[in-house]
């Protein structure tokens, strides 16, 4: 359960343990298709959002951005309904590398907002041709 909210554009990463880093490897491409599925509850506000999303480091960084996450925009307070959101885009990275995919998030809300991510909730990276 994720709590606290930005008041910008500045994605945070989850806590250790959370949604742990993975290291992956491109294939000589250097191309790979980047997935979030995601499903988020927040019954505290209708007045809030959440954005999954992911930064690179490694053989080369890509910063967490808006254009590459999930968003889900709370819907009611006291309600209990769930939001789901689904992204998916090809990137071109460096072939034969390695990166560390950090996935991250961002809440933003006019009073407290607290999302419980605790449904089915990924990020997959599939290489391609």
């Amino acid at each position: 359960q994720l709590t606290g909210y930005s008041t910008g554009t500045d994605f945070f990463d989850f806590p250790a343990g959370t949604f742990a880093p993975f290291t992956f490897k491109t294939g000589w491409s250097g191309r790979v298709r980047v997935t979030i599925n995601m499903c988020g509850l927040n019954p505290a506000t209708a007045a809030s959002s959440i954005a999954l999303g992911f930064r690179l480091t490694g053989a080369g960084t890509l910063g967490a951005h808006l254009s590459r996450s999930a968003f889900v925009r709370s819907i009611g307070a006291a309600t209990g309904s769930t939001r789901q959101s689904h992204w998916s885009k090809p990137l071109a990275l460096l072939g034969n590398a390695e990166y560390t995919l950090t996935p991250c998030y961002r809440i933003t809300s006019g009073t407290t907002a607290t999302f419980d991510l605790a449904l089915d909730n990924s990020i997959i990276v599939e290489p391609l041709m």
